[in-house]
């Protein structure tokens, strides 16, 4: 302003220097009256306006310093969009909602800190709003319906492969607990069921090998529909046997009826299934035992399956194999069969110790619901006469007793055994300290 006054400044103040002459606003004007400022990219920041010939003077410097703004090449703005569009768009969809959410934002704050790095300090400028308002946003929203989409798959699958071992009712429990699929095991009270098909290995060599598949499957089909039906978690398929449990991985106060009711759905569904088949009979043996087990998920961090063991796990698979030396369908312990003698007919077929177990075990042939087996209880009275004697040591007696029950049911397993044993005891008589078990190899 001082170039303006006629004495204001001293000879040779403004040689070798531009000047330029402009007129700041005044601080009140009339309606109507032109202004000499104007916008800039900070006004929306600082809320000021700045007069036209500061903007003139800054361009100005800005032409003889070399120092202006400068727009990257066409095509390296493309491959900033190309690349962080395809690194957000990968990278988001690979994580969690919540984890894809602080990355989008950490990306956003990422995206604009250099951009005003690049502005502030290299005078370099690009179109940094694409990648993050338009395309982190986007990707962001890609991610959670991505995520939504595959756990929505994820969780079918997961329903699809629990159907084979759970009842629908028991699979939509666990879903809705996910914490039940987590590795560890805990000690419980379960009820265990294994079953096995006699002779099988007789049957896999009649048949071939694609009709032997077939009729596994529809054989698989019926038995585990009688698990399920009583809301019972098949554990696993080995081979043709069974393995399934009760009270686990969800409490059942009714476990051991559960169980037993199952396996009397699995002998009525397997007659029927007989009937209808023109494959050779299956028949089933079954053990049934209540006991302490380790229950869990048991595995590696890779892979792990739900499962039960312990002596308990055992003793029900002895069962179901002792179920070939008697002649007979169902074989529960006392432990089981006692909670349930009400609603369940049965028959004590003896005290066993099996080998590499120190317990005498007592076990029980199922027969059946009463209701539906009313007409077996005779010779089940007349049966337990005669094992009351051979455990005394009466085999005469017993022999008689026995022998009896052979007329009312030639074919009855446990009777046949027990008169060959006689025969066996009467040859080699029992030690003084013998309490009627038998020990089986």
């Amino acid at each position: 302003y001082a170039a303006l006054k006629t004495n204001g400044s001293a000879p040779g103040t403004f040689r070798g220097k531009t000047v330029f002459v402009g007129e700041l606003p005044p601080l009140t004007a009339m309606p109507g009256a032109l202004k000499e400022e104007y916008r800039t990219p900070y006004t929306f920041w600082t809320k000021r306006f700045s007069s036209g010939v500061e903007i003139q003077a800054t361009m100005f410097l800005n032409l003889i310093r070399n120092d202006w703004l400068r727009h990257i090449s066409g095509f390296s703005e493309f491959l900033i969009v190309l690349i962080v569009g395809g690194a957000v768009g990968f990278g988001l969809a690979s994580l969690r909602p919540v984890a894809a959410a602080a990355a989008a934002a950490g990306s956003v704050l990422l995206i604009t800190g250099i951009a005003i790095f690049l502005f502030r300090r290299q005078h370099i400028w690009f179109a940094w709003l694409i990648p993050a308002v338009v395309q982190t946003p986007l990707a962001f929203a890609w991610s959670i319906a991505y995520n939504s989409v595959k756990l929505h798959i994820e969780k079918r699958l997961l329903s699809r492969t629990l159907e084979l071992h759970l009842s629908p009712q028991r699979v939509t429990q666990i879903l809705k607990r996910p914490d039940l699929l987590r590795p560890g095991a805990e000690k419980q009270e379960i009820s265990i069921l294994f079953s096995d098909i006699a002779n099988f290995s007789k049957v896999t060599a009649r048949m071939d090998a694609d009709d032997l598949f077939r009729l596994l499957n529809r054989y698989f089909q019926e038995s585990l529909s009688c698990i399920h039906e009583t809301d019972g978690t098949v554990v696993k398929l080995i081979g043709d046997a069974i393995f399934a449990i009760w009270n686990a991985p969800f409490p059942q106060a009714d476990q051991q009826a559960r169980a037993c009711r199952a396996a009397m759905l699995l002998q009525a569904r397997l007659v029927q299934f007989d009937s209808a088949s023109q494959a050779l009979p299956l028949r089933t043996r079954v053990g049934l035992h209540t006991g302490i087990a380790c229950v869990g998920n048991v595995g590696s961090i890779e892979r792990f399956d739900y499962t039960a063991i312990g002596d308990s796990v055992n003793l029900a698979s002895r069962l179901e194999g002792l179920n070939k030396i008697l002649g007979t369908n169902v074989l529960a312990t006392r432990d089981i069969q006692k909670t349930v003698e009400k609603s369940f007919i049965s028959r004590r077929v003896g005290y066993f110790r099996f080998k590499g177990m120190d317990r005498i075990v007592e076990v029980f042939e199922m027969i059946g619901e009463r209701k539906d087996a009313v007409e077996d209880e005779e010779y089940c009275r007349i049966f337990e006469k005669a094992l009351h004697r051979f455990h005394r040591k009466d085999f005469s007696a017993a022999e008689s007793g026995f022998s009896e029950v052979s007329q009312l049911r030639p074919t009855d397993g446990p009777t046949k055994f027990y008169l060959s044993k006689i025969r066996e005891f009467q040859d080699s008589p029992r030690p003084d300290d013998w309490a009627g078990e038998i020990l089986l190899s």
